[in-house]
């Protein structure tokens, strides 16, 4: 899904932050590294339908070095009130 199909879908326009404008909401993290619970800071969120299924979900935990797992039930307990679409794209 792009950007623009993904706008749509929320009613609302969408694009990528700039790494400035992501270390003013994530202070807590290193640069660049974003949490994915945006719940936590405020922040809309939409989960791909592709992260539903896995037994572990592994994702950064605000920096580039450490990663936490969480099980996928779990994860999905956490992510209950977050839409869900398939917005992820495979590169071919």
């Amino acid at each position: 899904m792009s950007l623009d199909a993904l706008g749509m879908w929320l009613q609302q326009p969408v694009g990528l932050a700039s790494e400035a404008e992501i270390a003013t909401v994530f202070t807590d993290c290193a640069l660049g590294a974003i949490p994915p619970v945006a719940g936590a800071y405020g922040l809309q969120a939409v989960m791909d339908d592709s992260l539903e299924g896995f037994d572990d979900i592994y994702f950064e935990s605000g920096d580039h070095r450490t990663l936490l797992r969480l099980n996928g039930r779990e994860f999905h307990r956490l992510m209950a009130d977050v839409p869900h679409a398939h917005i992820g794209a495979r590169n071919h």
